[in-house]
């Protein structure tokens, strides 16, 4: 979500800028390639797309203006040909590269900075930006969660979700993470990792195999996720945080 409260939604080809009730206020066009990641930064909006078939594995970074939507900057990662994220903060870029088990870092303008990579990383793939300044990381392969502080070190690693996808923050700092073994949200708390809640849904059980839940925002009490050929759903998290 930007700061004004529009929701940013990567499609096939486009994204789209949406109102706070789901309205679609701008779409932008792209090149042939789809959106796998987006977020708002300091007056850009950041984009991760991955290239058509044949190439199909080749990932891009590209900036756009926030006002008047047009392209200021873009530069090649690398390659990865299945859902991938990356994550927007403490003024740099940082991409899973799931392939080479690490996140690489990248300044505002593309260029390298750093590799972040540790002895328990698997196949980083979703990330989300968490409290002060740091990066949630999540794997689908293995049921690691970790928290990193903003110079890359490891705060703490969770084991609590099986095939943990889509990953995000609410305002409390705490993390919030769909399993898709499960079909249940999980709820860890920001500073240690600790299990805090299991959430359930009679919708979750719409979201099957195919749909899969790869990205998510919070924004006060409304939860807002990313299914693959569902779009994008809207929960209401009620006062005591166990019911949506």
């Amino acid at each position: 979500m930007t700061p004004n409260g529009d929701i940013l939604a990567g499609g096939n080809k486009k994204f789209t800028v949406c109102n706070s009730k789901g309205s679609v206020v701008k779409t932008v066009s792209l090149y042939d390639g789809s959106i796998i990641s987006i977020q708002w930064y300091k007056g850009c909006i950041y984009t991760l797309c991955l290239e058509p078939p044949p190439t199909g594995s080749k990932r891009v970074v590209v900036v756009y203006d926030e006002s008047s939507y047009t392209e200021l900057r873009r530069w090649f990662v690398p390659n990865y040909e299945f859902i991938s994220h990356f994550a927007v903060t403490n003024d740099k870029v940082y991409v899973a590269d799931p392939d080479h088990h690490q996140l690489c870092v990248y300044s505002l303008i593309g260029e390298t900075a750093d590799h972040i990579a540790h002895a328990v990383f698997s196949s980083p793939n979703h990330l989300t930006i968490s409290h002060p300044e740091g990066i949630i990381v999540t794997y689908y392969r293995v049921n690691n969660v970790h928290s990193l502080r903003n110079d890359g070190t490891i705060r703490w690693t969770s084991s609590e979700v099986a095939n943990a996808r889509g990953v995000c923050c609410d305002a409390s700092k705490d993390v919030w993470i769909w399993s898709k073994s499960s079909g249940f949200l999980f709820l860890l708390s920001h500073m240690s990792g600790d299990l805090k809640e299991e959430i359930n849904h009679p919708k979750f059980t719409e979201i099957n195999d195919k749909d899969d839940i790869i990205d998510m925002c919070i924004n006060e009490n409304t939860l807002r996720v990313a299914a693959r050929h569902k779009g994008l759903l809207r929960f209401d998290i009620q006062e005591n945080r166990t019911n949506l």
